[in-house]
């Protein structure tokens, strides 16, 4: 599930009344379910929520990487030769959300990634309660842990992100874990919070201009769509409780947009108005080295 899981982290913070000791908005709620482009807005954003928490950047287990919002810029650019911190990664919001979890348990912010603590056990039983797995637990190149599970089960758990009031129809055994965290009103709320943020504010769930955003503000309010490592994307629509989830078997995520808004072509969540918008992400141009057209993306049915 990889990235994808964020949410679903964040759903004990919320149940341990985060929101309100942190004082956390949209924006925070979503960019802490994110993998972000990594810009200044993402960085500070996240700064200011750890400095609600009493903490620095210093306390982020995340690591570097170039952030994503290079990609998108000339060559030339000097933002190129910038030198970037672990507030630019574009997990950290992620473990921001983390880190608060931990301190709200009494967790040692130095352990706040051990997959054997308090609030990690709570993170990875939300995940199984709401996915009906018992996923496989691994560490993510960010170093938190991660979630291996099947594709129906990821679509199970954002169908929650869709329709959030369904957690009152959950089998006994799973409505049981969350028996610690709080009861089926405050787990609905808290899910209905994150899935509102994430689908209000998608730029800071991933980028401005990325594919992702431009579906979500195609259908304003709508959308909750969040992409995972090697090739993974789950998808909820809040009008129609309705959730999906892909995987891309070879992990190259070009081909996520295009698979995704041929799915909901099919299932009729586009308007031709909305398709021709779109059309670019439906078909994406392949672009060479100095800007020429050589070809194109485009879905095959088998």
């Amino acid at each position: 599930m990889r990235s994808a899981a964020k949410p679903f982290q964040l759903l004990p913070l919320l149940l341990a009344g985060g929101a309100e000791r942190f004082a956390l908005d949209d924006a925070d709620v979503a960019v802490m379910c994110a993998s972000h482009d990594g810009t200044d807005l993402h960085a500070q954003r996240v700064a200011a929520i750890l400095k609600r928490m009493g903490l620095g950047p210093a306390a982020l287990g995340c690591g570097i990487h170039r952030p994503y919002f290079l990609e998108k810029l000339p060559a030339e650019s000097p933002e190129r030769w910038r030198v970037f911190d672990a507030l630019h990664n574009n997990c950290s919001g992620n473990h921001a959300g983390m880190l608060g979890l931990a301190l709200l348990h009494g967790v040692d912010p130095a352990r706040y990634l051990d997959p054997g603590s308090r609030s990690q056990q709570l993170a990875s039983s939300v995940v199984a309660a709401l996915s009906g797995v018992e996923p496989v637990l691994a560490t993510d190149d960010c170093s938190a842990p991660c979630y291996a599970m099947p594709l129906d089960a990821m679509a199970e758990a954002y169908r929650f992100l869709a329709h959030p009031s369904a957690v009152r129809q959950l089998p006994a055994a799973r409505r049981a874990r969350f028996a610690t965290l709080g009861d089926l009103d405050r787990v609905e709320q808290a899910l209905e919070r994150i899935s509102s943020a994430m689908a209000s504010e998608p730029a800071w769930l991933s980028g401005d201009t990325t594919g992702a955003t431009r579906f979500a503000r195609a259908l304003p309010g709508q959308i909750v769509a969040k992409h995972g490592a090697e090739g993974v994307l789950c998808v909820a629509h809040r009008g129609r409780n309705a959730a999906l989830a892909f995987k891309v078997a070879d992990g190259n995520s070009r081909a996520l947009m295009p698979a995704l808004l041929a799915a909901v072509d099919l299932v009729g969540w586009l308007s031709p108005t909305l398709r021709n918008a779109l059309a670019d992400l439906v078909e994406p141009p392949l672009v060479g080295r100095v800007g020429q057209r050589v070809g194109q993306l485009r879905v095959v049915p088998a």
